[in-house]
């Protein structure tokens, strides 16, 4: 039988974009406070975004590992494009598969959003972070 703790919730609020074609630079959301697996990852957008084959934008969302800056590894992206459907206001989102799931403590989450053509805003909002703790259960 294994025991385990409860999922934890973090959310993180992020502010609306100054500008359609703005892209925001790696930005750091959150440190990893201990041993865990990133079970989802959401967003909840306060306002409506439509989405476009062509103006679009892309969040990234990385880890930079506790040991050191060293290169990112990215655990999803999120393309605001049509075939990931139109964002409805306080309606989460999900990021989808994740990759890089499993977090160590210190680990640093960060993201990033990139703009192709003219790009789209990301309303304001919050990323809704579903974690799984590691090492705290017991095995029979």
């Amino acid at each position: 039988m294994v025991y385990r703790s409860p999922a934890i919730t973090e959310s993180i609020y992020k502010a609306q974009d100054a500008a359609a074609g703005t892209a925001t630079a790696e930005t750091i959301l959150f440190r990893v406070p201990s041993a865990c697996s990133l079970v989802s990852f959401q967003y909840v957008p306060k306002g409506a975004l439509t989405g476009h084959d062509t103006n679009n934008a892309v969040i990234t969302i990385l880890r930079r590992p506790a040991s050191g800056p060293g290169t990112p590894a990215t655990i999803v992206a999120r393309t605001t494009n049509v075939a990931n459907g139109n964002w409805v206001a306080w309606t989460a989102v999900d990021f989808g598969t994740l990759a890089n799931s499993t977090l160590n403590a210190g680990d640093i989450i960060t993201m990033q959003i990139e703009k192709a053509a003219s790009g789209v805003q990301i309303p304001e909002g919050i990323f809704v972070v579903n974690l799984q703790p590691r090492r705290l259960g017991l095995s029979e």
